[in-house]
Formats: C-alpha cells, sequence, structure tokens
C-alpha cells in the first residue's frame, strides 16, 4: 500500500494540463500509435525514475547532502530559504545535494577572469523561493536567471509560503514565459504538494 502512495505523489507531481499539451504537441504518427493514457503512463515511469530509489521501494527520504562543509556553512548561514525547499523536495523522495552554484572561469575572448552561476543541486536543479513575489516580471526573471545557468535542467518554485500569490496565478506566470523550453519546471503549492508544469 505504502508503494502504490509513492507511485500516486509520482503521478500526482504531473500536471494534467501539461500532460494533455504535451501529448497534443506529440506528432500526428506517435499519436496514432500511442494513446493518451500510454503517454500519461511513461510519463509517470519517468517521474519515477528522477526519484531516489530507496524513498520509492521503502520510503525512506533522501539525506540533505551538501559538496562540502563551507557550502553547508555559508547555506545555514545565508540561504535557509532554500534549505527549506529543500526539504520539502526531499519529502517528495527527490534526491538533494547542494554544490556550490557558481565558478570562476578565464574567457579567453575577453583575457580575463568570469563568474558564472551553476543551478543550486546536483542533477542541474535550481531553486527558486518565492516568499513576498507576486508579479509575472519577477517570476519571468527567476525563469531567465535558471536559464542562464550552465547546466539547469529542472527549475523548482517554492510557492509553499508565498501570501500573496496564489498556485494558479504562478502557474499562469510560467505558462505565459518563452524561456527555458529546454528544461522543466516545477512548483511546490501551498499544500506542499510538488506539480511538474513544464
Amino acid at each position: 500500500m505504502e508503494l502504490y502512495e509513492r507511485y500516486r505523489d509520482c503521478a500526482d507531481t504531473l500536471d494534467e494540463g501539461w500532460l494533455r499539451r504535451s501529448y497534443d504537441m506529440l506528432p500526428t504518427s506517435l499519436r496514432s500509435d500511442m494513446t493518451f493514457e500510454d503517454f500519461k503512463t511513461a510519463q509517470i515511469l519517468a517521474e519515477m525514475r528522477t526519484r531516489d530509489p530507496l524513498w520509492l521501494n521503502r520510503g525512506i527520504e533522501p539525506e540533505v547532502e551538501f559538496a562540502s562543509k563551507d557550502l553547508r556553512k555559508d547555506k545555514v548561514e545565508n540561504h535557509m530559504d532554500e534549505i527549506r525547499t529543500a526539504r520539502r523536495l526531499k519529502a517528495h523522495g527527490v534526491r538533494i545535494r547542494f554544490v556550490t552554484d557558481e565558478e570562476v572561469y578565464f574567457d579567453e575572448e575577453k583575457g580575463q577572469q568570469q563568474t558564472r552561476g551553476l543551478p543550486d543541486l546536483a542533477d542541474g536543479i535550481e531553486l527558486k523561493c518565492l516568499d513576498g513575489a507576486s508579479s509575472y516580471n519577477t517570476i519571468n526573471g527567476h525563469i531567465k536567471n535558471a536559464s542562464s545557468k550552465d547546466g539547469t535542467k529542472v527549475l523548482v518554485f517554492d510557492n509553499s509560503q508565498n501570501a500573496v500569490m496564489s498556485d494558479e496565478e504562478l502557474m499562469g506566470h510560467i505558462e505565459r514565459s518563452q524561456r527555458f523550453r529546454r528544461g522543466k519546471i516545477y512548483i511546490i503549492g501551498h499544500e506542499g504538494m510538488l506539480r511538474r508544469i513544464r
């Protein structure tokens, strides 16, 4: 029974509207060979593969890990909002390992060192905590920022503690934005539910 609940968690993550739009965008030849239910099942299985195997099979939540002690200290002292978001994600079986979110490199064209942003977590996951955010421009700016970071594959908006924007408004802003089409976008809603929006 518990295994089924975790399967349901993965299934419920996939927003029905996103599933339907994604299916409708498939080439006609693929849709003729695959029903919507087949497509949905394939997406649920793909979502399950993104979760920690111990959580999926035994219900054991992954630990919040850090690439170094210095990084842990910095996150605790300066970015507790990201740690709280990470804890909400791990409740859904998402593997959490904070990594250094910027790197210094030598730009040969400019002939000088530059700094570039990287995702917050291993596996290319970028976290955005939305306490107090309410406008489309803010959300679009966050999406633009995430898309400019090397290696970002997944963007997670945590709207769970945001008193000034509903989950529906956030979903509308995400859909309106034309940025970050190469990756996945999830939200953590006011009820703590994880949903894939794009």
